[in-house]
């Protein structure tokens, strides 16, 4: 049986001196009318359709919002320490979001705040993009790029 959770009258002028009606907000979700001028029973009001849950949920990475294991730390560790990728490579690879990767950074202390991770995430995006346009340049450490006067 359903419970009534508010009821609210429906004035027929703006100072409620007579009524065209009583709406009812019930504990399914559901509203109901009842029109003080019929001698019919309630009725129910339609759903207003809320936002698709597919569309916005394609826009998600499958990880996101789920629990971190500590292999997804370790993970995340070996791709930022060891092998240097940027934070949306890492969040693509790990199917999670660029604030994910941020704030688990921080979280697991290798940056004291999210703005030293971004600008090390801009450094490392300057090398990548300095080093990939000038194939004539060689280093000992492709991932050095040392600036020329």
């Amino acid at each position: 049986m359903r419970k009534i959770i508010q009821i609210q009258p429906l004035p027929a002028s703006p100072n409620g001196a007579s009524l065209i009606g009583v709406c009812a907000l019930c504990d399914d979700g559901r509203i109901w009318l009842h029109d003080t001028g019929e001698e019919s029973a309630w009725r129910c009001l339609p759903e207003i359709p809320g936002p698709t849950s597919a569309a916005s949920a394609s826009e998600k990475p499958p990880q996101a919002g789920k629990r971190w294991l500590p292999e997804d730390d370790e993970q995340l560790a070996t791709l930022w320490c060891q092998q240097r990728f940027d934070v949306e490579r890492i969040a693509k690879q790990m199917q999670r979001s660029d604030g994910a990767i941020v704030s688990r950074l921080v979280r697991l202390d290798f940056y004291g705040d999210r703005d030293e991770v971004r600008e090390e995430n801009q450094r490392r995006r300057r090398t990548a993009t300095a080093v990939t346009h000038s194939p004539t340049e060689t280093h000992a450490d492709p991932l050095q790029v040392h600036e020329t006067s």
